[in-house]
């Protein structure tokens, strides 16, 4: 297995997202989220408000887990990082390895 600074470096591993505040795409989808939004609680009667909001409490307890998901990922791609990095593999390219393991006494 190649190790996760040469995968972050190759490129063969993908850790852009476009799901974040400021993007145009997460502008997007949050104006079309809310204009729908409204759109359907005026236009459903009664009896299906209270599906359409458990709906909705479902579908955000969803996005929740897949946010806490994205963090854990996050969190254990850094520790691995940073594994490889104090660990100082001799398959891991950093410029004047020596220099910098003697530096952190590895």
């Amino acid at each position: 297995m190649e190790n996760i600074l040469e995968l972050i470096l190759t490129s063969d591993l993908d850790l852009t997202h476009n799901n974040t505040k400021n993007s145009p795409t997460y502008e997007t989808a949050l104006k079309t989220a809310e204009e729908s939004n409204i759109i359907l609680r005026t236009q459903l009667k009664d009896d299906l408000l209270k599906t359409f909001a458990d709906y909705e409490k479902s579908k955000n307890d969803l996005s929740k887990l897949s946010n806490n998901n994205h963090y854990i990922s996050g969190y254990r791609l850094g520790v691995l990082m940073t594994l490889e990095i104090f660990n100082c593999k001799d398959d891991l390219f950093i410029a004047e390895k020596e220099k910098f393991c003697k530096f952190f006494g590895s």
